[in-house]
């Protein structure tokens, strides 16, 4: 078997797989890793192999996955809803069944798309101030907050 230096001693690959997975249920191991704020930093620590393969491991995971399917299916969903009701409000519908289905369809991906604002920004404060304040007050968040902000009020105005 080969052996690894680490820190001075030899680890197994049953002890390298031992360590990677202490390390990795570390609470806000990960979250902690991304809030470093100088890139001289990001980058050495995301050179590591220890940080690639827990990395790996996480991008890879059921709850990570089903995570991102959630995403993309609450955002297909606000669009295409979206897209239905504002063409059925040009058209001059009446209020009918289809209408009242596609509204409520995208009140329910706003209400996704909030809950997963707010839920990234729990996950931000348990690591630090800072990084709350880092990591929730940037450019990108605010054009998040105003496609939320636009999405309702025209889903609102259309009532």
């Amino acid at each position: 078997t080969k052996r690894v230096r680490f820190a001075g001693t030899q680890l197994s690959p049953q002890q390298r797989a031992a360590l990677y997975y202490k390390v990795s249920k570390l609470d806000y191991f990960l979250p902690a890793i991304l809030a470093l704020e100088e890139t001289v930093e990001v980058d050495r620590a995301s050179k590591t192999k220890l940080l690639r393969h827990i990395l790996d491991k996480e991008l890879g995971s059921r709850p990570t996955l089903t995570m991102a399917f959630f995403d993309l299916f609450f955002l297909l969903m606000l669009l295409v809803t979206f897209q239905m009701s504002v063409y059925h409000v040009v058209e001059g519908y009446g209020h009918n069944v289809k209408y009242f289905i596609t509204y409520y369809l995208s009140m329910i991906g706003i209400l996704y798309a909030i809950l997963r604002k707010f839920g990234q920004m729990s996950s931000m404060i348990k690591i630090s101030r800072q990084a709350f304040v880092e990591n929730n007050f940037r450019w990108v968040d605010a054009v998040d907050w105003m496609a939320i902000l636009l999405a309702t009020g025209g889903i609102i105005w259309m009532e």
